[in-house]
């Protein structure tokens, strides 16, 4: 054992260690704060002054959209109503302005398949959503509000949303992809900033700090000057005017280009969402593969004049319909070595590979025939990768339609069961969305459901499918025909 006077010595230089190690720490702590001062300073000041007041990407294409809303205020009804001279366009839906404290509000962004067309939102998925909700979550009023404008591509969704985001949301889904094709791309597209600078996880992105040397260093990270004057307040789609379909060819306008302007306004969607704490739900659209041939057709090469007959005799072998189906395949063998990439080569290769029970190959074929459409009416594989991966850089719900329908298809290939056409749902294939959708909202606790749910839900479907007179269906099935007219690039 130490001596007293030794031991006394000993507790004393540990105690003056354990004291010089606490005070290194507090040294180290205090000079962090020191450090961190003028950034809290800075962080404070800019909230307190509400900077930065630069235009985001979604602000300065909502901008070069014009300064039209689509809701406007009815006084005597106490709404928000979607203006009269926007309704060639989009369904009538409206929306309390004064929100009570028990309302829960969700809008839904998109093009035709959100509106529910051919029919209308009386079954769309957003409304059988809302029935969803209300009979799940009886504890809460619920207003799903529909913005599906017919041909909206991604740049202008995101001028809706720029507005939208004022009324007070809860949620926000967005299913938009199928329509980036429709106009001609002449306008300004966003700047994309550095992979380093913008982070997946969106805190630095809420920091005013970074919000603001952001919009000091890349000024110019939103549209070209040039945006605000090309971009008109109405949809100019190709296929809206005679002759319209002439004017798609394989790489016109440039598939990549146009892709990648589709994956910065989402990506930039989504993060204006996050920046303002309101949850977001990404969709990925599904498309029909089985029942619906390319629009056009056309060589992505131009053939020489011995590769065009080739072409042309086995193409003959391949359509004659007597022939036996090994001879059809193998014609059409011949010419897709001629045209590899040839749409309408791979569409009647897919169906036949179909009967023939060569599930894989049919898929990879008829995947082929949609991508390489000349007239891409619908999403392409490429478009759907990008949705999913920036939903999970941005780790926000992802619901893939397309994959949904693909489980629920016969040989996993998404066809007439589940869609009208080329990209639009059956009333059965909006309620499964809805019926998705719920799940979603319900994991991200924006809802709960009861016990009863499910039976509650499915007797408000039904009620509601009552309710809507033969006329409605009827007036749908002729909205069809008119689109099957329009796709066909027989505009009238």
């Amino acid at each position: 054992m130490y001596p007293i006077n030794k031991a006394s010595k000993h507790i004393a230089r540990a105690g003056f260690w354990r004291v010089c190690r606490a005070r290194g720490i507090a040294f180290r702590l205090i000079a962090l704060a020191i450090g961190l001062l003028p950034l809290l300073m800075i962080e404070s000041t800019l909230w307190v002054l509400d900077l930065p007041r630069a235009e985001s990407r979604i602000e300065a294409i909502g901008e070069a959209n014009g300064t039209r809303r689509l809701f406007l205020l009815n006084r005597a009804t106490g709404r928000y109503e979607i203006a009269p001279d926007r309704l060639s366009l989009f369904r009538p839906d409206s929306f309390v302005a004064e929100k009570p404290a028990d309302l829960r509000r969700v809008f839904v962004l998109g093009g035709s398949t959100v509106q529910g067309r051919p029919y209308q939102i009386e079954t769309a998925f957003s409304t059988w959503l809302g029935l969803a909700l209300q009979t799940c979550d009886p504890r809460h009023r619920w207003e799903v509000v529909n913005c599906g404008g017919v041909s909206y591509a991604s740049y202008r969704v995101a001028a809706i949303l720029d507005e939208v985001l004022q009324y007070q949301p809860d949620a926000i889904i967005l299913y938009i992809g199928h329509n980036e094709f429709l106009e001609r791309q002449s306008f300004g597209q966003l700047q994309r900033l550095p992979d380093w600078l913008v982070p997946s996880l969106s805190a630095v992105e809420r920091m005013r700090t970074f919000q603001w040397l952001r919009s000091q260093i890349f000024a110019d990270a939103a549209l070209e000057p040039s945006t605000r004057e090309l971009l008109t307040h109405n949809v100019d789609a190709l296929l809206d005017n005679q002759g319209g379909l002439a004017e798609y060819h394989p790489d016109a306008p440039p598939r990549e280009a146009v892709e990648e302007a589709f994956a910065d306004n989402l990506d930039a969607m989504i993060a204006y969402c996050m920046q303002r704490n309101v949850p977001v739900i990404v969709c990925c659209p599904a498309r029909n593969l089985v029942d619906c041939p390319p629009f056009k057709s056309e060589p992505l090469v131009p053939l020489d004049d011995s590769d065009q007959r080739a072409f042309d005799v086995a193409m003959a072998t391949a359509t004659e319909e007597q022939a036996a189906a090994a001879d059809r395949i193998a014609a059409l063998r011949t010419a897709q070595a001629i045209d590899p990439q040839n749409p309408s080569v791979a569409y009647r290769l897919g169906r036949l590979m179909l009967q023939a029970g060569e599930i894989e190959t049919a898929r990879q074929q008829l995947t082929l025939a949609a991508d390489n459409d000349s007239c891409p009416l619908r999403i392409r594989s490429s478009m759907q990768s990008q949705i999913r991966a920036i939903a999970a850089q941005r780790q926000v719900p992802l619901l893939d339609v397309d994959r949904l329908m693909q489980s629920h298809s016969r040989n996993g290939l998404v066809g007439a069961k589940w869609m009208v056409d080329h990209v639009h749902p059956t009333v059965h294939g909006h309620q499964m969305i809805a019926d998705a959708l719920l799940e979603i909202l319900v994991d991200q606790r924006i809802t709960s459901s009861d016990v009863d749910c499910q039976s509650n839900r499915e007797t408000a479907y039904a009620d509601h499918l009552r309710s809507l007179d033969e006329s409605y269906f009827v007036r749908g099935q002729q909205r069809l025909e008119g689109l099957k007219q329009w796709a066909a690039g027989r505009a009238r």
